[in-house]
């Protein structure tokens, strides 16, 4: 399938063109949500965050991997013309080490602000494996596109 024509264009420049997204975790205390800055995959596959292991929103996760992330360009579209990425997955920590030091390179290069964060040895890379997006552009044009 190829991810660089039409709306997957439009969903690879909304991820390409942020760098903050809301993640929403759901554990046995209920809901939670959370701002995080996030990495995605070059096959926008995945979706990667970092969170230190004590976070609510980790032991959520281990709790029940199925997570929620909304990205969108609130404020750089204009007025009426914002657009929203829902996307769905399964959330895990990612344990290959190779792979954890080259997405800790592209982390520090994308969001340098979280250098304390990446630094932290309590810290946990999550990989996001993406099951579907859905597109909102506007208050009720949606897309939804769902991975195989």
């Amino acid at each position: 399938m190829e991810r660089d024509k039409g709306p997957w264009l439009d969903i690879r420049r909304l991820l390409e063109n942020q760098d903050l997204c809301v993640l929403a975790t759901a554990g046995p205390a209920g809901p939670h949500a959370s701002l995080m800055g996030f990495l995605p995959a070059p096959d926008l596959g995945h979706i990667y965050l970092l969170t230190p292991s004590q976070t609510r929103k980790y032991q959520n996760i281990l709790h029940n991997p199925l997570v929620s992330l909304l990205v969108d360009d609130r404020g750089k579209s204009g007025p009426g013309a914002s657009r929203a990425l829902t996307i769905a997955g399964h959330a895990r920590p990612l344990a290959d080490p190779e792979a954890r030091a080259r997405l800790l390179g592209a982390f520090g290069r994308r969001l340098p602000h979280l250098a304390d964060i990446m630094d932290d040895p309590s810290t946990v890379l999550l990989e996001v494996a993406v099951c579907s997006f859905k597109l909102l552009e506007g208050p009720v044009n949606a897309l939804e596109m769902v991975l195989e």
